[in-house]
């Protein structure tokens, strides 16, 4: 399927029920019209898409996941899911002026799906200014914690996985060791955790930054996901050492042993939340380090000029269609 140009100097995409190149013209759609040759043109102001996630691959590696785990109901859930996003994201790709991505990852994924309208990669962001260190860390026994909407599937599944196969032997091996998930919508699942020794399930705060900045270690043990997790960035702002998986920063420029640490494995995962809570050195280096990256490269004040001119460059092409 190709796209169909005007006479103006723009192109402008089909609707979902075009027929192929060739020379047909597509249906109008809620953001075409006909101009006075018949042709299918943009309706009204530009329109750019600000994909968050690519939605289809964060469903495609849900399914991965719930097939090794044997979940079968769950993997054919995800496929299918995976199959309608694909074709969803298609159709939505092609009725817009501009599309955003928040990862080099994630603009690959789209344009795997067809044409891409023209894409600007900016990252999620973080307000350095709000998320900063605090000026003490609390005295007392270590603690992990973990922040994030507990209904969304991608951070049930990190928490049920992390307290099912990397807390016991982390536990044994440090009794002193706490875990808090921090989060508004618990699930069962999610709530049934806090039944388990050195687990406290929070539930929602006012204010996400008290408990961010107070942990020992931040953990992202992430299996799902796509994009960029506002979770991480949060944490890195506020100086607080990162064990995370590799999934979990994704689309962040940083590098294990110097901005977090990255783990894989129940074992890798745990090893790395103990050298964190044995190496003050190391604490703070990772600590230092994650906050000087956050406040580089993905404090929004440089992030937002970039959207801002794909909103710009989609308006100009937009005022240059003419239908005479």
């Amino acid at each position: 399927m190709g796209p169909l140009r005007g006479k103006g100097s723009v192109s402008y995409p089909l609707s979902v029920s075009e027929r192929g190149p060739g020379g047909e013209v597509g249906t109008p759609s809620p953001l075409t019209e006909r101009g006075p040759g018949g042709e299918v043109g943009p309706r009204g102001p530009a329109v750019v898409l600000d994909e968050h996630n690519a939605e289809y691959v964060l469903q495609a590696r849900a399914w991965r996941i719930a097939l090794r785990s044997g979940h079968l109901a769950g993997a054919a859930y995800s496929l299918l899911q995976a199959w309608k996003l694909r074709r969803y994201e298609a159709a939505s790709l092609r009725q817009v002026d501009g599309v955003v991505a928040v990862s080099e990852a994630d603009r690959r994924a789209l344009a795997a799906l067809g044409p891409l309208p023209p894409c600007a990669v900016v990252p999620n962001g973080v307000d350095t200014d709000r998320y900063q260190p605090l000026p003490s860390r609390p005295a007392g026994s270590p603690r992990l914690v973990f922040t994030g909407t507990m209904s969304f599937r991608p951070n049930v599944d990190a928490v049920e996985w992390f307290v099912r196969t990397v807390w016991p032997a982390l536990r044994r091996a440090e009794p002193n060791l706490s875990v808090a998930i921090v989060g508004r919508e618990p699930t069962p699942a999610v709530r049934a955790l806090g039944r388990i020794a050195g687990v406290e399930v929070v539930g929602p705060v006012p204010d996400d930054r008290p408990p961010i900045g107070s942990a020992t270690v931040y953990i992202v043990p992430l299996r799902i996901g796509g994009g960029v997790r506002l979770k991480i960035l949060q944490a890195m702002a506020m100086g607080v050492p990162i064990v995370s998986t590799t999934l979990g920063y994704e689309g962040i420029d940083a590098s294990s042993g110097e901005h977090l640490l990255a783990a894989d494995t129940p074992d890798e995962f745990a090893a790395a939340i103990r050298r964190v809570l044995h190496d003050p050195a190391l604490a703070q280096s990772l600590g230092a380090s994650g906050r000087a990256l956050a406040a580089a490269h993905y404090d929004w004040r440089q992030l937002v000029p970039g959207i801002e001119q794909l909103y710009e460059e989609a308006a100009s092409r937009r005022r240059s269609v003419n239908w005479e």
